[in-house]
């Protein structure tokens, strides 16, 4: 199989993943205590398949996710979106400076994203008088998702076969666009 087709049977992976983590959470007996964090296990999947095949997640794909999320949740659209977007645009501008580095680095990366994003959405809600968690919460939230990113990204190595580019596999991908 060329790399074309590859590249569109793991984005449709990942869209499917996707669904499947907005669709499990609309699930009656996933019923979630408020008063817990729950992790961002889709930021996670995506922040990890960003790191190590950009090509394989598009940002297309987490913006229609997110705003599906927003519509189905009922939450202001657009706003978690744009933020989402902004972090992980950040990751993957910062591919190359990660992809030798060990996985600490990449995970203090994710876990810097990530809090940033959550931190500009719970300042945006707050200007924009719309009801917001505590900012305790926001923060547990982020740093739960920022303990859950090992296991996903050992997930994604593990059920996908996602793994980082060598240089020379990003030199030739980046020779072909």
């Amino acid at each position: 199989m060329d790399a074309s087709g590859r590249k569109w049977i793991y984005r449709l992976a990942l869209g499917l993943a996707l669904a499947l983590i907005l669709f499990t959470g609309l699930a009656p007996a996933t019923a979630r205590l408020e008063s817990i964090a729950n992790a961002d296990i889709a930021f996670c999947l995506v922040g990890a398949w960003l790191v190590r095949r950009p090509e394989y997640a598009p940002l297309w794909l987490l913006v229609a996710f997110c705003l599906a999320t927003e519509i189905v949740y009922m939450l202001p659209v657009g706003l978690w979106s744009a933020f989402a977007f902004a972090a992980a645009y950040f990751l993957r501008g910062n591919v190359d400076r990660v992809r030798m580095l060990p996985f600490t680095f990449e995970w203090l990366l994710f876990s810097s994203a990530f809090l940033a994003a959550s931190v500009l959405h719970q300042i945006a809600l707050v200007i924009f008088f719309v009801d917001a968690p505590p900012f305790s919460a926001v923060l547990l939230n982020a740093g739960v998702t920022a303990l859950f990113y090992p296991p996903v990204v050992l997930a994604t190595n593990l059920a996908f076969r996602v793994r980082k580019q060598t240089p020379v596999e990003a030199a030739t991908i980046g020779a072909r666009t």
